[in-house]
């Protein structure tokens, strides 16, 4: 009850931001008439309220048995994807850095919304041009999924605090709403694995996201001994 309370809590407080401004601006335009301006800016914090509902809402659905949609999926042909799709975010190179053979039971459009949303994360703390490897592996095992930038890294004492809700590392950033990364870590979660974070080969972060490699044949429900897991620290060479 008390981490329920401390997110409903954290929810409120990053609500009351919007909604002030929101209520602000539409006193401004009862006062004097001006509008245009004040409307403008109400209907983006409407937007970004929006935005943080809906992730509040992924969030909260994220433990329902039927978050995910568990299908074979051929590993070749998503990581392709996903290094298509991230090539719509900028124009920085985005290096396809391997991908892991056969075929697996996931959720591949969750799957593809955790790595997207480290794709983002990527392009928005490293430098416009820097590259960015994207890759799936397996050992046998565990299945994995990586994003690796170039950019300043992640310390070792944020390494966790990453994942937590709300979280943001430069207080002086206003943009995005704090839940990408507990997204990420949500949607790891659902498939029995876990998501780290780790030095780049020669620099920058590293986001892994590891899950059991369950085969197409294989039974989706976890064994007695519990699902395995395994951390990655492989970086592309």
């Amino acid at each position: 009850m008390t981490a329920q309370r401390q997110f409903l809590a954290d929810a409120g407080h990053e609500l009351r931001t919007p909604i002030t401004i929101i209520q602000g601006n539409l006193d401004t335009i009862a006062a004097t008439g001006d509008d245009a301006e004040s409307l403008a800016i109400a209907a983006d914090e409407l937007a970004r309220m929006t935005r943080l509902v809906d992730e509040l809402l992924l969030l909260a659905s994220s433990e329902r048995p039927d978050f995910l949609h568990l299908e074979p999926a051929d590993l070749p042909a998503p990581t392709r994807s996903l290094v298509a799709k991230a090539r719509a975010l900028d124009g920085r190179p985005w290096v396809p850095a391997g991908t892991a053979p056969g075929t697996a039971l996931l959720d591949p459009q969750r799957i593809t919304q955790a790595v997207m949303q480290l794709a983002a994360n990527a392009a928005a703390h490293t430098p416009a041009g820097t590259p960015v490897e994207i890759w799936s592996a397996t050992d046998g095992t565990s299945l994995e999924f990586a994003v690796a930038d170039h950019g300043p890294g992640i310390g070792a004492a944020d390494r966790a605090r990453v994942f937590h809700r709300f979280a943001r590392l430069d207080p002086r950033r206003t943009d995005g709403t704090g839940l990408g990364l507990s997204i990420v870590a949500a949607i790891s979660a659902a498939h029995r694995g876990r998501v780290s974070v780790t030095d780049s080969a020669g620099g920058g972060a590293t986001f892994q996201i590891a899950i059991p490699l369950v085969r197409a044949a294989e039974p989706a429900s976890p064994a007695p001994g519990g699902w395995p897991r395994h951390e990655f620290r492989r970086a592309p060479a």
